[in-house]
């Protein structure tokens, strides 16, 4: 295994490009959506336990820093979605010297989709952290 992974590392040092990137952001969008869907299965096996359970459950996740979590969520699953659908472009269709642009376009969408959903996620947080009378 240490040999498997000292292969691996020395192949994405010489290799080392934007699209690489996109790959590895993209394996690791696609566990941190794995684990977060493990996570919220755990959160809705409360409601099993008993109503109260569950409420304090909800009541935990309405804390400031779960509402940057979903932010967070929000942005893996939208570049997940859109490098996969550049994943299929490509190997579909003969787009592989456009594949940098590609990998240029789902950032941008991703990024521009962020700056947006920022406004809807935080509003939440501007009350919390700003205490108006």
């Amino acid at each position: 295994m240490v040999k498997f992974i000292a292969g691996w590392i020395r192949e994405t040092r010489l290799n080392i490009n934007f699209e690489m990137f996109a790959f590895l952001a993209h394996r690791l969008t696609g566990l941190g959506i794995t684990f977060y869907l493990l996570a919220h299965l755990y959160s809705l096996g409360h409601r099993m336990v008993s109503a109260e359970s569950y409420n304090n459950t909800m009541l935990l996740y309405d804390k400031w820093f779960f509402h940057i979590g979903e932010w967070i969520l929000f942005l893996m699953c939208a570049f997940h979605a859109f490098n996969g659908i550049r994943i299929m472009l490509v190997d579909f269709f003969p787009l592989t010297e456009g594949q940098k642009k590609l990998t240029f376009w789902v950032v941008g969408i991703t990024a521009v989709l962020g700056a947006l959903s920022a406004l809807f996620f935080f509003e939440p947080l501007k009350e919390m952290i700003f205490i108006t009378q």
